[in-house]
């Protein structure tokens, strides 16, 4: 990005930290995916329980690397090499006792609200209720104005980028757009549009000014 689009990413950003905030997340940004990776390394207290969500901004800012390297941590690995299904499930539902949950919004709004879609569910139902600590890391871009334009963004963006990346054989991955399919093997089975935590300091987030993810 060139010095006035940067300005113009800094500012939405600041905004929508500040909304985020006045919504009772604890929410800061950071400029760089590698100041993001460092400041999720210093909540990584030794002996904690960390688990994570589907997310390639965990990938793409390194902050997966970054659990697989420490050794002081139980890190519930559900990307490990030959983990079956039965294990998998295993992480999932063991994830919700986690001292700390990572993971990625869909889409973050101006006013403070965070959006999720998910073919699943696990990852929606940890941020909602169980880990003791949640941190939700996104990149500018997934900054949306209002509901309205997340959504869209969701179906829009996210959905098919994923469906693309997961092998699944849906509309979306030939259109590059959501088409309501319904398809057995469609991923936005469960919406969520979280406002107000009524846990104070459980939900933090921090907003990278470069983007990451879908």
């Amino acid at each position: 990005m060139d010095q006035n689009t940067t300005a113009v990413t800094r500012i939405r950003v600041a905004r929508t930290v500040e909304a985020l905030n006045k919504n009772h997340y604890v929410a800061s940004s950071v400029a760089t995916k590698e100041e993001l990776r460092d400041a999720v390394a210093a909540m990584l207290t030794p002996g904690f329980t960390v688990s994570v969500g589907g997310s390639m901004t965990l990938f793409e800012s390194g902050i997966i690397s970054l659990l697989e390297q420490r050794g002081d941590i139980h890190y519930l690995d559900r990307y490990r090499p030959g983990i079956t299904p039965e294990e998998t499930k295993k992480v999932f539902h063991d994830a919700f006792n986690a001292d700390l949950y990572l993971s990625s919004a869909n889409a973050i709004t101006e006013d403070g609200k965070l959006m999720f879609i998910d073919g699943t569910g696990n990852r929606l139902a940890a941020i909602i209720y169980g880990p003791e600590s949640v941190v939700i890391v996104a990149g500018a871009n997934k900054i949306v104005a209002n509901t309205a334009e997340g959504e869209m963004r969701m179906r829009q963006i996210a959905c098919p980028a994923n469906a693309i990346r997961l092998g699944k054989q849906v509309p979306c991955t030939k259109l590059g757009r959501c088409v309501d399919c319904r398809s057995p093997q469609g991923i936005c089975f469960a919406f969520a549009t979280l406002d107000c935590p009524k846990i104070p300091e459980r939900i933090k987030v921090i907003l990278c000014e470069e983007p990451l993810g879908y």
